[in-house]
């Protein structure tokens, strides 16, 4: 009736045929039911529904979940169906997140202090989780309070701000570690927060969408208020000798001393023994060429990246659901049907070149236009890739004018870039052999990359550049003051998104996969790649600078006997061969000037 070619393979599989080419048997068929549907726009939910339709289906999935069969299985689809099953995906992930934030409470209450009652810091740590949560409360708050969307997308917000702000935290007590005994024993806890502050840089991050903008803007100010304030106060309570856990109840006696577990910094020990190792010319060379084989590895895949969209990915893997919406117009209408369309690039394609032929036509278009609902897909396709490469390069224009504000420096702006751009087509050819394409979800993502890509280069450049001495020298003791805090804000990362591997929503496991690739990449570049460049071609520290390789805060110790944290140990001083010796309390003054009038104490 239609001479239309009638595709028997579309409405039964597994088909056996007899000598003569008949169908025999088959192992599937599918029924497609067609409802009258009656339009009404729900512009709370920015949608079309019709309430009669959404009942009938409702019973229609009642009906069908009740069913009894035997011999075959039963699969249904239905629109209500499919939006249940997409919800479902998104709400099973509230689980992931509670989970990644008591693992991250965990790591963090280990690695900001040490094992010892003194300078545990286990409520610091709570507290700063807190922080983040109140700015995803904020966020999500603010924007809905203006009536801002929220799609499927925004689920994956708690995971990137737990991420940013622990590593912020990290920077922040890090910076606080790393001050210079002299100061930590002269001025006042306040000053001292301030001049931690003055060397703590948070990142500047261009989000995806409003409601990321305000939990980044949120957890910002909660950081740099809160946060540095509970800092304070358990500092003070440090100075008190009052117990890490019962802090209200149980004060420490004057002789209190750590234990030696306590006095070892592994992570810091570990860094140093890497750092001299990867700062080698053989590591240096080892460096190079494994930077060099990443990125032209991931170029070609960042090369052949493939533009393509499915609105079915956003459904869990075990549900059986399908979306086919049909609206109707007070017009007369043509029903076409595109065929052998292969590819995304083939769709857009086929809808220009459907319109072109309509709008000679019809120049007007209010007299003769085509439509399908799939052409919602195509319009998003077709400026798609544009709009990809388009916004990472404004992103990275923005990185590009913004740094030197920050690092003051031009040389290191541009080494710091270069690692974004690797860091980039190291997550663009990655996650194009990890099976993603090109699409609105992971375009966001890769915008959203170039924000956090820079943060962990920034912090090795900022150091960097207000550490003196020889360029070797001074790539070392960035690697001990900063690298431990820079390490532990993207493992934390991966803590908090590494649960997400096991979600059922297309977009949450997106989010794994691209921010697993920030985070690898980024320290890589960070910790291993623009140290190396610093040592060889970094620029000329400030002027201004405070930390030196003479007096560097990790070779320093106050004088009575506790470090910036609170913590007792045994004084020692660090030798300009990277020996130890055991020196007085009362003795220590610059390293150079000590070590030429010292007289070995008796043992």
């Amino acid at each position: 009736m239609t001479r239309k070619k009638f595709d028997l393979s579309k409405c039964i599989g597994g088909i056996k045929r007899n000598s003569t080419g008949h169908v025999v048997a088959a192992e599937a068929t599918s029924l497609l039911f067609g409802i009258k549907f009656n339009p009404k726009l729900n512009a709370k939910e920015g949608r079309l529904e019709d309430k009669v339709v959404e009942k009938w289906e409702k019973e229609f999935n009642k009906l069908m979940d009740t069913t009894k069969t035997t011999n075959a299985k039963l699969y249904y689809m239905t629109e209500v169906r499919y939006r249940e099953d997409a919800d479902k995906s998104i709400q099973d992930d509230i689980v992931l997140l509670s989970c990644g934030y008591i693992l991250v409470i965990f790591y963090v209450s280990v690695m900001l202090g040490n094992f010892s009652r003194m300078n545990t810091k286990v409520w610091l740590a709570i507290f700063g989780v807190l922080c983040v949560g109140l700015s995803i409360g904020v966020s999500f708050g603010i924007a809905s309070a203006c009536g801002i969307f929220y799609g499927p997308i925004h689920s994956t917000l708690p995971f990137l701000l737990l991420g940013i702000g622990v590593d912020d935290m990290f920077v922040i007590v890090q910076a606080w570690s790393n001050l210079t005994p002299e100061i930590c024993q002269t001025q006042p806890i306040q000053e001292r927060i301030g001049l931690a502050l003055k060397h703590a840089i948070l990142p500047a991050l261009r989000s995806f969408c409003i409601y990321a903008a305000i939990g980044v803007l949120a957890d910002f100010i909660l950081q740099a208020t809160l946060f540095t304030a509970l800092l304070a106060i358990d500092a003070r309570r440090q100075k008190k000798k009052r117990d890490g856990f019962c802090c209200c109840c149980i004060t420490l006696p004057d002789n209190y001393r750590e234990s030696s577990l306590a006095k070892k910094d592994f992570l810091k020990t570990s860094i140093d023994k890497i750092g001299a190792a990867m700062l080698s010319l053989p590591g240096k060379v080892i460096v190079i060429i494994i930077t060099g084989a990443l990125f032209g590895f991931n170029l070609y895949g960042a090369i052949i990246l493939k533009l393509s969209f499915d609105q079915n990915r956003f459904l869990p893997p075990d549900s059986m659901s399908y979306k086919y919406t049909f609206t109707n117009r007070k017009a007369s209408q043509i029903r076409l049907r595109h065929k052998n369309l292969d590819s995304t690039r083939e769709e857009v394609k086929a809808m220009e070149n459907l319109r072109d032929k309509i709008k000679t036509v019809f120049p007007n278009d209010s007299l003769g236009f085509p439509f399908s609902p799939y052409y919602f897909t195509s319009e998003t396709n077709k400026i798609i890739s544009t709009e990809l490469y388009r916004n990472m390069g404004l992103a990275l224009l923005t990185v590009l004018v913004a740094t030197p504000v920050v690092l003051s420096s031009l040389r290191t702006c541009f080494l710091v870039f270069s690692c974004v751009g690797f860091t980039l087509v190291g997550i663009m050819g990655t996650i194009h052999f990890w099976g993603l394409t090109i699409d609105i979800v992971t375009t966001m993502f890769l915008v959203l990359a170039v924000g956090l890509s820079v943060d962990y280069s920034s912090h090795i450049g900022h150091t960097f550049m207000i550490t003196s001495g020889t360029r070797k020298e001074r790539a070392l003791t960035t690697l001990r003051d900063m690298g431990p805090a820079v390490w532990n804000g993207g493992f934390s990362t991966y803590i908090a998104v590494g649960l997400l591997v096991y979600s059922n929503s297309y977009a949450t496991l997106t989010f794994f996969k691209v921010f697993f690739c920030v985070v690898f990449y980024g320290l890589f570049h960070g910790l291993c790649y623009l140290p190396v460049l610093l040592s060889l071609i970094g620029p000329s520290p400030y002027d201004s600078s405070e930390v030196n390789t003479e007096e560097s805060p990790s070779s320093l110790k106050p004088d009575d006997n506790t470090d910036c944290k609170g913590a007792y140990f045994n004084p020692s001083l660090e030798t300009s061969t990277g020996d130890l010796l055991n020196v007085g309390a009362h003795q220590q003054k610059s390293s150079l000037v000590l070590i030429e009038d010292l007289e070995m104490p008796q043992r």
